[in-house]
């Protein structure tokens, strides 16, 4: 095994088998790359800024591909294939300084792309602010529910005061169920909403806003 790993490397039969077997792989490696882009191209086309750019270097590896190939074809055949070589070339040659254009013009562009990071933490923020938005609204409710139910059971017992009748059973009974429906609208508040909830800051901030820009 060691004197064949040292024929690869020291005799001419060895290292044309090197060569020849590197350009086979190096054609297989370029093939399969264009053909994984194109799968991601059909597949999340609506994803990628610039599919122009996507299609160009897709050929480009698959031309680099070909030059590779023509190698290995020539070296078996112990032929220069000049006309094939000749045109492969020059396809590749041109594909190469289209993509190279491209990228330099699409380069500014590129730069301005919000990084992955940068999209996770705006949209975590983003969140982050809609929850808070969300909680303060259903904490302004909470107040204007409670503050409705008083002002019902205030008017409950002005009637029951101004207008005695000699059965106030049914306005006492409203009364009654004002009053618990108060106190279970306070209970499930304070589990809900406690003092130390951000959103009773958030309404406070907003409140504030909401002054200064009236003032």
């Amino acid at each position: 095994m060691l004197d064949y790993l040292i024929s690869l490397c020291t005799t001419n039969e060895g290292l044309f088998s090197l060569i020849v077997g590197s350009d086979l792989l190096i054609a297989l490696a370029y093939f399969s790359i264009p053909v994984a882009m194109l799968w991601v191209f059909r597949n999340r086309s609506e994803d990628l800024p610039y599919p122009a750019l996507w299609i160009a270097f897709v050929l480009f590896i698959f031309a680099c591909g070909a030059t590779h190939l023509i190698h290995f074809a020539g070296a078996l055949n112990n032929s220069a294939l000049l006309e094939w070589r000749a045109s492969i070339h020059v396809v590749t040659a041109i594909v190469s300084v289209a993509t190279a254009i491209a990228l330099s013009m699409a380069l500014p562009k590129i730069a301005l792309l919000p990084s992955p990071q940068r999209q996770q933490r705006e949209l975590r923020i983003a969140v982050e602010r809609a929850t808070r938005e969300k909680d303060a609204l259903l904490l302004e409710l909470n107040h204007r529910v409670g503050n409705h139910l008083a002002m019902l059971g205030a008017a409950v017992r002005k009637e029951l005061r101004s207008s005695p009748r000699e059965d106030p059973a049914s306005l006492l009974r409203v009364q009654d169920l004002l009053e618990q429906l108060g106190e279970e609208h306070h209970r499930l508040s304070e589990l809900d909403y406690d003092i130390h909830h951000p959103a009773h800051a958030f309404t406070t901030r907003l409140r504030q806003e909401g002054r200064m820009e009236a003032g």
